[in-house]
C-alpha cells in the first residue's frame, strides 16, 4: 500500500488549490469563440499570459533612450 502525506495545509499554501472567481459569462464566451479556446481554464490562462506579456513589452519600451554613451551597431550595406 502506497501512502503519502500532504503537507501543504501546514504551511497555508497549496499551488493546486481551486479558486472560485466570478467572471462575466458573456465576456468569457466571446473570448473563447474569437480565439477558439476549448476550455474556460485555457481562456483565462491565455488572458493572464497576455497581460504579463503586455507588461513586459511596456517595460521594455520604457528602456529605450535611457542608456548613455551607447555606440551605434555597425551594419552591413544593403
Amino acid at each position: 500500500m502506497e501512502m503519502w502525506v500532504d503537507h501543504t495545509g501546514l504551511y497555508g499554501y497549496n499551488p493546486h488549490m481551486k479558486t472560485t472567481v466570478d467572471i462575466d459569462d458573456d465576456l468569457l464566451e466571446e473570448v473563447s469563440k474569437i480565439y477558439k479556446f476549448r476550455t474556460k481554464r485555457e481562456t483565462i490562462e491565455a488572458g493572464l499570459r497576455e497581460l504579463i506579456a503586455a507588461h513586459k513589452r511596456k517595460a521594455l519600451a520604457g528602456m529605450f533612450g535611457r542608456q548613455k554613451n551607447v555606440k551605434a551597431v555597425p551594419r552591413r550595406p544593403a
